[in-house]
């Protein structure tokens, strides 16, 4: 039986290595402020729905968002991130010590404050747009993430995000009516949906995801043929430090209702499985398994 269990053992410390492996590339960026390229980059072609020309608006800091790639965090691999703080260069790389902050004079936005209140908002990135789609419904794949985690939550400093579409939030826990911030979505609260990364496990500056683990899509009602308004926001709460970004897959903006829930196809399950495992102390317990059956 003892070999058995040391045959076991020795396949997971095997596996090790292969899970790391898959975190190899870096995430790169492109910043951009053009708010019509930006845009454009969330439909794909003969998405059935129509931006309305000139409608594109971005505001926030010069160099707080733009696109992404090779992205090791998630399971979409390019897109458009907004930020509120600087996302250029290898700003995201990490690893997670090294921290992801900037104050970039951006100032806050007013339906992200009212989200946090009485609490206020700083260096908010904005991106929105009028479409018209030919469908009653949209959907889009996102994932939140942010340098806050773990040290500040359930301060004042609740950095928050929020998809308004044609006022209405819809960057919600799923089933719920809950929007995604810092203190509604951690190791204590709907952890569910929440990835600690405070020990490094994705080589990246960011210390917290929300959509990780579980896919995450906003969708919302829409009038077919008719003109709607979506915005986009994220924003630093009571001050402009310690920064977040929100990740929108690109080409996902399209109007059909999200696909079912599905488990977090591996690789990417390999390496979380190994992060959890690592952090309940799980090699330890290998190593003193097999220095009592060696």
């Amino acid at each position: 039986m003892k070999k058995f269990y040391t045959a076991m053992v020795a396949a997971a410390l095997f596996a090790a290595p292969l899970a790391i492996q898959v975190q190899a590339a870096d995430v790169s960026t492109q910043i951009s402020v053009d708010a019509k390229a930006l845009v454009k980059a969330l439909f794909p072609d003969n998405s059935g729905i129509t931006v309305v020309a000139n409608s594109e608006k971005y505001a926030g800091g010069p160099s707080a968002s733009g696109f992404f790639k090779d992205a090791p965090f998630s399971n979409f691999k390019e897109g458009v991130v907004l930020s509120t703080g600087d996302v250029s260069g290898n700003a995201l790389v990490g690893p997670s010590s090294k921290g992801f902050s900037n104050s970039n004079g951006a100032l806050g936005d007013t339906d992200l404050t009212a989200i946090v209140a009485p609490r206020t908002t700083n260096n908010a990135g904005v991106l929105e747009f009028d479409f018209i789609p030919t469908k009653d419904v949209v959907s889009f794949q996102y994932i939140f993430a942010s340098e806050e985690y773990n040290e500040y939550v359930g301060s004042s400093y609740n950095d928050v995000f929020a998809f308004f579409l044609n006022g209405k939030n819809i960057a919600l826990l799923p089933g719920t009516t809950t929007p995604i911030t810092i203190n509604g979505v951690n190791n204590g609260s709907n952890p569910a949906y929440y990835f600690d990364n405070t020990k490094g496990a994705i080589n990246t500056a960011l210390d917290g995801f929300v959509g990780l683990k579980k896919d995450l899509f906003a969708t919302g009602p829409v009038k077919p043929g008719e003109v709607n308004h979506i915005k986009l926001a994220v924003a630093d709460t009571s001050d402009s430090i310690l920064d977040s970004a929100v990740f929108i897959r690109g080409s996902s903006f399209t109007d059909v209702p999200p696909p079912p829930p599905t488990a977090v196809p591996l690789p990417a399950g390999v390496w979380m499985g190994l992060s959890g495992f690592a952090g309940m102390g799980g090699f330890r317990a290998i190593r003193r398994f097999l220095g009592k059956t060696a």
